[in-house]
């Protein structure tokens, strides 16, 4: 990434983190997503250990006898899930909801920019060339800043809680 690439997504950024409590949902919403998507691994681990007939220790306050149950893992794979889809479906509302404020006030900073350019600049550029600048570019840049921002995020908490695990296990 070359310096000019930086630098328009630190501006972006800042745009971004203008909206700090929808942002910090998100940020909690993809750590939710995350860490259900790494318990879904250590659900099927006791999946694995039920059908070779191992008998598990308790689950943090679980006992014993439950997650040896037949019904533990499919109603484990159940709430888990449902604990995902509310990470995800948080992670990426809210995320959304910045990309839309950010959009909103660049259109805003922009037009207001335009009110004060001289004539000339409006006699080069015809009509569909300013409202596609207004509309569709500040759109365009600010959706491929909030997407790299939610992969970064899901991607990396996944990529961290995931190490945790393997650390933990072994």
């Amino acid at each position: 990434m070359n310096n000019s690439t930086q630098h328009l997504y630190r501006r972006l950024l800042r745009y971004a983190f203008q909206f700090k409590g929808y942002f910090a949902i998100s940020v909690l919403g993809f750590l939710l997503f995350s860490s259900m998507e790494a318990s879904l691994v250590q659900v099927l681990k006791y999946f694995i250990e039920f059908l070779e007939g191992k008998p598990s220790e308790g689950v943090l306050s679980i006992p014993s006898e439950v997650v040896n149950s037949i019904y533990f893992v499919p109603c484990a794979i159940v709430v888990l899930s449902i604990f995902r889809g509310i990470g995800s479906f948080l992670g990426n509302f809210f995320m959304g909801l910045v990309g839309l404020r950010v959009v909103n006030t660049l259109r805003k900073e922009v037009f207001a920019h335009m009110l004060y350019l001289p004539q000339d600049f409006y006699d080069a550029r015809n009509s569909g060339e300013l409202v596609s600048l207004i509309i569709y570019n500040i759109e365009q840049v600010t959706g491929a800043v909030t997407n790299a921002v939610k992969i970064l995020l899901r991607d990396g908490f996944s990529v961290i809680l995931y190490l945790g695990f393997l650390f933990y296990i072994s």
